[in-house]
């Protein structure tokens, strides 16, 4: 079984990268798709975290020869969780380049996805303090008296010299 191997940096911003999504897209609703497209025009866009995601090592372990309960707690993802990922990103970047002007029901669906998977499979990996942090994501659409967090304080150290790669 392949098993990628994630720091907490890295796992905290997919986490912030995917609900950023999660909110932009259900912001979108009430506008048009092509101001949602112009917003990610000038952000990290889905592209660059796939090919950053392409140069996470990975280490192939047998289920029976590791200590099971530490293997459920590790801050990683299995290759099905990591390939899900992948597809997901890849079906946000097709709708950012598709030619759609509203919003479809295949965006709710892709909105409802990501927000199970960074929920269910990211946040329980994360720490209670840095999942208060990525709560305050900046995001399409906000109120502009909220105080947010820009993507960018969240992007891993390594994440440059990766996409360079």
């Amino acid at each position: 079984m392949k098993y990628y191997l994630l720091n907490n940096k890295q796992t905290v911003f997919f986490y912030a990268f995917f609900r950023q999504i999660d909110l932009s897209l259900d912001r979108s609703r009430w506008t048009s798709f092509n101001d949602l497209q112009y917003y990610y025009s000038d952000k990290i866009s889905p592209e660059h975290v796939i090919k950053y995601s392409d140069n996470i090592p990975f280490e192939e372990k047998s289920i029976t020869r590791i200590n099971k309960f530490k293997f459920f707690f590790k801050k990683g993802l299995r290759e099905e969780e990591f390939e899900y990922f992948k597809n997901l990103l890849l079906l946000f970047d097709k709708f950012l380049k598709s030619n759609e002007i509203n919003y479809i029901i295949q965006m709710e669906k892709l909105r409802i996805d990501i927000a199970v998977f960074y929920n269910n499979v990211l946040g329980s990996k994360m720490s209670r303090k840095d999942l208060k942090r990525t709560m305050k994501i900046e995001h399409y659409y906000q109120n502009p008296l909220i105080q947010t967090i820009e993507l960018k304080e969240f992007v891993p150290n390594d994440f440059e010299d990766k996409l360079i790669v």
